[in-house]
């Protein structure tokens, strides 16, 4: 809190040292004539942001029913609570965290959708950060399989092609051959 002076339509620069945390600021002027106008206060915060140091899963991964969240948060004053949002929406929020460790958020029981999930972490200064917003695909369909080719005919040939289509709500999938019942 202190008085100076201010030109008309000259940018006024004002540096002020601050401890961390939530702030606000406004500001008052009076003219010579004793007319006076106050701003709009604004909040601003002051400090170090939350770093995220390691994120799992990865961005545009797939799962099955059940996935495991893994986020390891620091910040010099020390990290109040994490919590996880799922499709923008506040999933679950963790107060208990392992300082400098790996933390854990869970979700179970998940149908075939895409997620998409971030982070958003809390310091003790009240200062937050927002992770990466990332996607995960739950897939817990197996893909439809159709033999098509030969389909019980006689082959004439000791070369035989085998052709097979196969059907998932997702666009590839690892596939092996078994002749005779084994691996090829």
């Amino acid at each position: 809190n202190r008085n100076f002076n201010a030109n008309s339509g000259v940018l006024k620069n004002v540096a002020e040292t601050l401890s961390g945390g939530t702030h606000t600021w406004s500001v008052s002027c009076w003219d010579n004539a004793s007319n006076i106008n106050i701003s709009e206060t604004r909040n601003f915060y002051y400090g170090d942001l939350p770093n995220f140091r390691y994120l799992s899963p990865s961005n545009n991964t797939y799962h099955k029913e059940n996935v495991t969240f893994v986020y390891n948060v620091t910040d010099t004053v020390g990290v109040a609570n994490c919590s996880i949002y799922i499709n923008d929406l506040l999933n679950q929020s963790n107060s208990s965290l392992i300082p400098n460790d790996y933390n854990y958020f869970y979700l179970y029981d998940l149908i075939d959708q895409n997620i998409t999930w971030y982070l958003r972490c809390y310091d003790n200064d009240g200062i937050y950060t927002t992770s990466p917003i990332r996607r995960v695909i739950i897939d817990n369909t197996p893909p439809a399989l159709i033999l098509n080719h030969p389909y019980g005919e006689t082959q004439q040939s000791t070369t035989v092609k085998f052709n097979f289509s196969i059907y998932d709500a997702y666009p590839s999938s690892n596939c092996s051959i078994y002749i005779d019942e084994l691996f090829n």
